[in-house]
């Protein structure tokens, strides 16, 4: 193996175990409205990664907020692989470190979120524990998921009560951007006041936009 494809056709099997499906160099399954990634990314070093993308939050490009590289992951870090200069020896020891890590961690965690009920389950445990599987997450995206996953859920109540937290990270994390935030928070909330299938179908939509952003499909 002497590059990222070999190592992806290496991890291929393993990831369709459980469900995943191929895409270049990531494996992704979605339930739910949210899509599950784990994959390879190559900026220099040879790099393994998880994250999700949940598709009722509205996007027009992939990314990668709510994940983490896998080297950064306190409690089972996955060193990076350099091809040009690292032992070849060591490619075997990150394939099953990756896989490890996954099949530890990663995966019993997506078995948790995959319903939205267990995701605000998971979120509610606080910034900093979340921010341990997603090391990548600005405080805005976390309060952007409780809130979109709220809305979701039709949780107006607990909408409400982030929309400080949020505005405040926002105005931290992203300068100059809180008035493109307020209109995204208004619409939502006015859903509070229309039919169902006026909300579903925007949830519909906003998903079937996501996963084209996103370049997968269900």
């Amino acid at each position: 193996m002497n590059n990222t494809r070999d190592v992806g056709n290496r991890l291929a099997p393993f990831f369709r175990v459980y469900g995943f499906t191929r895409k270049s160099n990531k494996f992704y399954k979605i339930k739910n409205n949210i899509a599950f990634f784990a994959g390879l990314e190559r900026p220099g070093g040879l790099y393994s990664m998880c994250y999700i993308i949940p598709l009722y939050i509205p996007t027009n490009i992939p990314y990668l907020d709510y994940g983490c590289r896998l080297g950064y992951f306190d409690p089972f870090p996955v060193k990076s692989f350099y091809f040009d200069s690292d032992d070849p020896s060591q490619l075997e020891v990150f394939i099953e470190r990756t896989m490890e890590c996954c099949e530890k961690y990663f995966f019993p965690l997506y078995e948790k979120i995959s319903t939205l009920e267990g995701l605000i389950e998971f979120l509610n445990q606080g910034y900093e524990y979340v921010k341990m599987y997603w090391c990548d997450m600005p405080l805005a995206r976390y309060y952007e998921l409780k809130i979109y996953t709220n809305f979701v859920l039709s949780r107006y109540d607990d909408i409400i009560a982030d929309i400080p937290s949020l505005y405040s990270a926002v105005d931290h994390c992203f300068k100059g951007a809180r008035s493109e935030w307020e209109e995204r928070i208004t619409k939502l909330l006015h859903f509070r006041f229309v039919p169902k299938e006026e909300k579903e179908e925007f949830i519909k939509n906003t998903v079937e936009h996501s996963i084209i952003a996103c370049r997968i499909k269900e």
